[in-house]
């Protein structure tokens, strides 16, 4: 919903929401690639399927911060959503809240 065009950077600090084996997280959404990143079909639309074939096992690269607080011992099947700064509750997480472009 918050998708325009000339929209840059796109995804840089969008809040995301993680889910594993029962625990919630939420996060800043850093950086992407370099396996097929422009994907739009994939992530927003009706595929199936990535296009990226050469890397069909990466997923999200979480901080140590991010792993240690929903139990992670190892790399697993995690659920993710994008969701809206005001969906996010206060917790751990903003504690530190990134807003600089990626130039910066």
């Amino acid at each position: 919903p918050w998708y325009r065009a000339g929209l840059e950077p796109l995804l840089k600090n969008r809040w995301v929401e993680i889910r594993y084996n029962g625990r919630s997280c939420y996060a800043q959404w850093q950086d992407v690639g370099p396996c097929g990143e422009d994907d739009f079909g994939f992530v927003f639309g009706d595929a199936d399927v990535p296009l990226n074939t050469f890397d069909a096992e990466a997923g999200l690269d979480l901080s140590p911060a991010v792993w240690h607080h929903l139990g992670m011992t190892d790399n697993a099947l995690t659920e993710w959503r994008f969701v809206d700064q005001s969906e996010v509750p206060e917790g751990p997480w903003t504690e530190i809240v990134t807003t600089l472009g990626n130039n910066r």
